[in-house]
């Protein structure tokens, strides 16, 4: 990909460890992958040091790339999300058990030959 910004993409670095980090897809009003009924159930209580009704509550999902020939993939989890207070900077990995939701969903697929030739 080239150098820039890619809304809804963002990027979480550990602060302890900063070789550690994800690349994570932001759902927000505009861009989110889950339907109003599925963010009111992320919504439940499910930690208490996470409080999800705070106005600052955000929901992400790490993304995947993988080469695969000359294609590069895209994917995200949208049946684990990412839960985080940014109020507060705590978070919980929600798992949905008995979901449809995949676990690699195409966001994108890029071929890489063309790039190459251009």
């Amino acid at each position: 990909l080239e150098d820039g910004n890619y809304p809804p993409l963002d990027i979480m670095i550990s602060q302890d460890n900063p070789a550690i980090s994800f690349i994570l897809y932001a759902h927000t009003s505009d861009t989110s992958l889950y339907t109003e009924p599925m963010v009111e159930k992320l919504r439940e209580p499910h930690d208490i040091n996470l409080r999800p009704s705070s106005a600052h509550f955000r929901i992400y999902t790490i993304v995947t790339l993988r080469q695969q020939g000359q294609y590069f993939e895209m994917t995200t989890n949208l049946r684990a999300p990412l839960l985080i207070d940014e109020s507060t900077g705590r978070g919980v990995q929600k798992i949905l058990p008995g979901s449809t939701m995949e676990t690699q969903f195409p966001l994108k697929r890029h071929d890489m030959t063309a790039e190459a030739q251009g």
